[in-house]
């Protein structure tokens, strides 16, 4: 790690959030210069006896970090929205071209009916055909089972053992398309709603609009009493106020920084007396849009919600879903979608629990303030993890 980052991070810890991993060299670069441009100085050993012999040097250069901070969140923030947005947009023209393949069959077919075109009964004909081929040459195949087979026996069975299988796909085209599947329909009418603009029948009685955050967040969670859970463990982590002299973070309650409620307010003129007013209501809702609802977790299993929650939590968002993403062989993009919420179903939760508590404290052991901080982070792993698997069942 370059020593001027080392600088920055010690000035400010809370920029190991930004640093998505060990290659990350553009974020690296960005704090390197902020921190070069406010010393004035490129020589490591020189700017940390000016920073111990300055504090007003400290504060400026520490003012500073708080504002590259800020600025490289809105960019991660921003980028995320977009690439939502294609995701969206790219899966509902898909289900628009479906949709209007479906209404032409079926057009074509009724105007066929209505002039009453022999092409109409097409379907019938070849349901019957296969349904009656099915049917016969099943009957076929159990009296050949139930006689002693010749030469000429063995090669008819053969051809009519690959007959069935041909036929059996036939059938269950016939029995999808006549009949439907209860299942796909279900599917298809909650991929339906999940899309904005599709047209939904209207409620007999309307419910309210949800209630929204300082930047017009939505702070209703689709699973109360889940989000809850987990944000109870995580206030146990993060304590109360503290506003320590040596802490880089400055003023500090239940976890919210100085700087992380300015920015929720989008207020610079919140003080530390704000922060130690702040109630644990506004900071539910800082966790629940900053944290939660950015890494998804109402989609996620229970017990992996909060591991992966806490993590984002003590080190970001984007490092937490990223490190998901690695763990499951998806498209690391630090945005937990329908391909990361369908990989994380088909692995037995425990264990991928364990496996993210062990990529987690990997992570931090490469950290360095390893060395004075490694004990804490170490238990706050092994509690989440012991609570992740208790909630379970």
């Amino acid at each position: 790690m370059h020593p001027l980052v080392s600088i920055g991070l010690s000035t400010l810890p809370d920029l190991i959030s930004l640093l998505d991993d060990t290659t990350d060299t553009t974020t690296s670069k960005k704090i390197a210069r902020v921190v070069e441009s406010v010393s004035g100085s490129a020589e490591p050993q020189s700017i940390r006896q000016a920073l111990q012999a300055d504090m007003a040097l400290e504060a400026r250069l520490k003012l500073a970090l708080a504002t590259l901070q800020t600025d490289l969140e809105r960019e991660r923030l921003t980028a995320q929205v977009n690439h939502a947005k294609e995701s969206q947009q790219a899966a509902l023209s898909k289900l628009d071209r479906h949709l209007k393949d479906q209404r032409e069959a079926r057009t074509a077919f009724s105007s066929l009916a209505a002039l009453n075109s022999p092409f109409a009964w097409g379907p019938v004909v070849v349901s019957l055909i296969v349904t009656l081929g099915f049917f016969g040459i099943l009957s076929g195949l159990l009296v050949l089972w139930r006689t002693p087979m010749e030469d000429s026996s063995r090669e008819a069975f053969q051809l009519l053992n690959i007959a069935i299988g041909a036929l059996t796909a036939g059938f269950a085209t016939v029995i999808s398309f006549w009949l439907g599947s209860s299942q796909g329909s279900r599917a298809k009418d909650a991929s339906l709603a999940a899309y904005p603009g599709t047209p939904q029948p209207t409620p007999m009685n309307p419910s309210p609009p949800l209630p929204t955050g300082p930047q017009g967040t939505n702070t209703m969670n689709l699973n109360p009493s889940r989000f809850d859970a987990c944000m109870d463990i995580v206030f146990e982590h993060e304590g109360g106020f503290a506003n320590h002299p040596d802490d880089p973070g400055g003023a500090t309650n239940f976890g919210i920084t100085l700087e992380t409620l300015r920015a929720w307010r989008d207020d610079a003129s919140v003080t530390a007396q704000d922060v130690r007013d702040l109630t644990a209501k506004e900071a539910r809702s800082i966790y629940r849009a900053r944290y939660w609802q950015a890494m998804n977790c109402d989609a996620l299993p229970a017990g992996i919600d909060l591991v992966v929650f806490d993590f984002g939590v003590n080190a970001g968002p984007s490092r937490a879903s990223k490190m998901l993403q690695r763990l499951l062989g998806t498209q690391v993009d630090g945005v937990i979608g329908p391909e990361t919420i369908a990989a994380v179903e088909e692995q037995p939760i425990p264990t991928l629990i364990d496996r993210y508590s062990t990529a987690r404290l990997r992570y931090y052991e490469q950290l360095p303030h390893f060395q004075s901080f490694g004990n804490g982070w170490k238990r706050r792993t092994e509690l989440t993890r012991r609570a992740a698997i208790n909630m379970i069942s």
